[in-house]
């Protein structure tokens, strides 16, 4: 996986970083929940905050994601949770 984005995602990804419910410092962090959003049909939001290891959210989803991440030789976990972060790694 990596940052870009299509013309028709990026209109798409602008329009959901907006949301009252998406807040990130790191554009990666937020890029990677948005498409795994996406690619797992499961809200971006609410990926996000499995990616963070927040507690409250469907079990299997969050399960789906760290699966893909674990799986996932361009991405990592940093941190603990409910702080971690997921992070592009170099390959």
């Amino acid at each position: 996986m990596d940052n870009s984005l299509t013309a028709d995602e990026k209109r798409r990804f602008d329009a959901w970083v907006h949301s009252p419910t998406v807040y990130s410092s790191d554009v990666d962090e937020l890029i990677v929940a948005f498409k795994l959003g996406s690619l797992l049909r499961h809200p971006a939001s609410r990926v996000l905050k499995a990616l963070r290891g927040l507690q409250g959210l469907d079990r299997e989803m969050v399960f789906q994601v760290e699966d893909f991440v674990l799986n996932e030789q361009s991405l990592a976990f940093t941190g603990e949770s409910p702080a971690r972060l997921v992070v592009l790694t170099k390959i």
